[in-house]
């Protein structure tokens, strides 16, 4: 099974059935999950393994906004305050490497 970090604020809220998008940028190592593929997302205080319900690629963070919506990436932030988000986490050149939205399931293991 997959691994990868999160950070604990946003592994609560998909424990909480509040968050079921996850947005990563296309590195090599996330372009090649699978629907139907269980991840262990991992904070420093827990983890939870999630089932991959649909993936959803896109060219920016702002062609992804155009279509996803905000609440389910995360809950209380407009699409504005997401992207500002999103770019603080992932640098520029990153983001040219493409988008991927992982649509997550935790209550049907």
């Amino acid at each position: 099974m997959r691994s990868t970090r999160i950070k604990d604020q946003f592994l609560k809220k998909i424990e909480s059935g509040r968050k079921d998008l996850e947005i990563r940028v296309a590195y090599p190592s996330m372009r090649n999950i699978r629907v139907g593929e269980l991840i262990e997302f991992h904070s420093r205080a827990r983890s939870t393994v999630v089932k991959i319900a649909d993936i959803r690629r896109y060219s920016t963070f702002e062609a992804m906004l155009k279509k996803e919506d905000a609440c389910r990436i995360v809950p209380e932030y407009s699409d504005d305050t997401l992207l500002g988000l999103l770019r603080n986490i992932y640098p520029k050149d990153k983001e040219k490497l493409g988008v991927i939205a992982l649509q997550i399931n935790i209550k049907n293991l």
